[in-house]
């Protein structure tokens, strides 16, 4: 009779990525009051996962999804460029950095779609988190704190 020897657990890889993003004082602020202004009770919207969700649903609509991040080929109304960019400030600087936990499906799909809106990642989740909320604004016109948030005309298109 032959015994087996015992095999060593595999190596646990991390399903998760993490991906920092340096924002504005008041791109920060933005986040902060988008974040109060989405909050239910019992349930606190968290700013990391508010700017992936904004990221990954306009990199979706731009056709980069989780199941086709180097772009979905039924897309065909994509723009013909992404008009949504945040400028950089170059007079100003970071006022916060805020780490974002991701999924590498999701991520992927992010990233496919900065590189193919000619943006640095981080501004691509800046502009998300701009367009998502001024569509958030006008679909939801009863919340009250949504409505005091300003958003550039460019982002209500």
């Amino acid at each position: 009779m032959t015994t087996k020897k015992p095999q060593k657990p595999a190596k646990r890889e991390r399903n998760w990525k993490n991906v920092t993003v340096r924002l504005y004082a008041d791109e920060y602020q933005l986040l902060l009051d988008l974040c109060d202004a989405l909050s239910v009770p019992g349930a606190r919207v968290d700013k990391s996962f508010l700017l992936l969700t904004a990221a990954v649903e306009e990199a979706t609509l731009l056709g980069f999804s989780p199941a086709a991040p180097d772009g979905d080929p039924a897309i065909q109304k994509r723009p013909k460029e992404w008009k949504y960019d945040v400028p950089e400030r170059t007079e100003e600087s970071y006022a916060e950095q805020l780490t974002i936990t991701a999924h590498p499906l999701e991520l992927t799909a992010v990233e496919h779609a900065a590189e193919w809106a000619h943006v640095k990642l981080q501004r691509f989740f800046m502009g998300s988190l701009m367009r998502f909320g001024a569509k958030r604004k006008q679909a939801d016109p009863e919340n009250a704190k949504l409505r005091t948030i300003p958003f550039p005309k460019q982002f209500s298109k």
